[in-house]
């Protein structure tokens, strides 16, 4: 690594406000840290104060990446490409009307690949659906359980597994013996319903906050109002990965919205997530 390069391994090089430009634009290049070649492929987000994804984008074959249409305000960047090690930028500020030019550097990582290590990982023989459930997982938000996970609990009921997460709750339903699942949340009576996703799909829509406000019992309202539960519909043995996300700060923006204030679960299938 050159003299003056942290770790971290991100330099960050903002030009001065284009006259010319009707909107903010972000645009810039991804460099290999030791060659100063360019890197394409690399996965660059962009967040905001509180590191909520607010734009993302791929560099293309020349290591080139632009965010149009960006906002003003404070941002940082996080970029990530397999084979190195991922780093985020210092916060910088976007003026309206503004161009910045970014330059971020990535630094390789030294992985000894042992050849019985690499033909044993599960995440080879996953589809690109089921990377996005290990790159959750290394961001650190939320609760994973893997596929290991649940074979070691042996669970009857899917819902079985989620009772190793703090603050979730389950609750007996009125159909086939299958349990709902809520989120214990003091600003609730009672108990919060959560959006459930199988494979990415949406397939409950719980009662809003404000019904349930309404309502003079909510677990009961709530158990009469979803059309299914979890265990109805998928079985430990044919999921692959769970993702838990207790309220609606820490759910990704591709499972958000505002039924999402009361938490989220996604499931995804061994059928779903694997290639045929």
């Amino acid at each position: 690594m050159r003299q003056g390069l942290l770790s971290a391994a991100a330099l960050l090089l903002l030009s001065g406000a284009s006259p010319l430009v009707a909107q903010s634009m972000l645009r810039g290049i991804i460099l290999d840290d030791s060659s100063g070649q360019p890197i394409a492929g690399a996965q660059v987000e962009l967040l905001d104060v509180r590191n909520r994804r607010v734009g993302t984008t791929l560099s293309d074959p020349l290591g080139v990446f632009l965010i149009p249409s960006a906002r003003a305000g404070v941002y940082s960047f996080r970029a990530n490409r397999l084979g190195y090690r991922g780093t985020t930028t210092p916060r910088f500020r976007l003026v309206q009307h503004d161009t910045m030019d970014v330059e971020i550097r990535l630094d390789t990582e030294a992985v000894l690949l042992a050849p019985l290590e690499v033909t044993a990982r599960s995440r080879l023989r996953v589809s690109p659906v089921l990377e996005g459930f290990y790159y959750r997982k290394e961001r650190g938000f939320g609760s994973f359980i893997t596929r290991e996970e649940i074979e070691s609990r042996s669970p009857f009921y899917l819902t079985d597994v989620l009772t190793m997460i703090p603050g979730v709750r389950l609750g007996p339903s009125t159909g086939r013996g299958g349990r709902h699942v809520y989120m214990v949340r003091s600003i609730q009576r009672g108990e919060c319903p959560v959006q459930i996703y199988l494979d990415g799909f949406l397939v409950n829509r719980p009662l809003s906050a404000r019904t349930l406000s309404d309502s003079t019992s909510t677990s009961n309202q709530y158990a009469h109002n979803l059309e299914f539960t979890i265990d109805d519909v998928v079985s430990p043995s044919a999921v692959e990965g769970i993702e838990i996300y207790r309220g609606l700060s820490d759910v990704p923006a591709e499972f958000g919205g505002h039924d999402a204030r009361c938490g989220v679960i996604v499931i995804w299938t061994r059928r779903g997530g694997r290639r045929h």
